[in-house]
């Protein structure tokens, strides 16, 4: 549990020893196991689903213990919303991924002139406008 709330950024290995081999440090590992895990789902359920599949320990402590995933799923919300870097990697991976997607429709049009399918390059253009203009339109009225 301390690590697990100490939420640090660690690549752990795979355990699978069952709950009654499990030593303290295996443990202390598994635990960090759930912050990457974290950052790599999209909700703290699925979080939680892959981090307690990954090891046979918690597996085994999910089907014995009834309070065990109800409370891992509150402190993986409560971690989640608490953290910098789960809303920093999710806010610029977006970001990133909006950049590129731009960068590749740019690279489309300057190809599609090229090979004279203006229409194909206008018809790309005018969506990529388009849709700017509608962004910047909500963001005008909801300000």
């Amino acid at each position: 549990m301390t690590a697990v709330v100490r939420n640090n950024l660690v690549k752990a290995e795979d355990i699978s020893k069952r709950l009654v081999n499990l030593t303290r440090d295996e443990a202390g590992v598994m635990g960090s196991a759930l912050s990457l895990t974290l950052l790599s789902n999209t909700s703290p359920d699925g979080a939680i689903d892959e981090w307690v599949y990954r090891f046979p320990a918690l597996q085994e402590l999910d089907d014995e213990v009834v309070w065990f995933r109800p409370m891992m799923n509150t402190i993986a919300k409560r971690l989640l919303s608490e953290s910098g870097w789960g809303l920093k990697f999710r806010v610029y991976s977006g970001a990133v991924l909006s950049m590129m997607d731009m960068v590749s429709d740019i690279v489309m049009i300057v190809q599609f002139f090229e090979e004279e399918k203006d229409f194909y390059a206008k018809a790309v253009l005018t969506s990529i406008v388009s849709n700017l203009a509608l962004q910047v339109l909500m963001t005008v009225s909801e300000g």
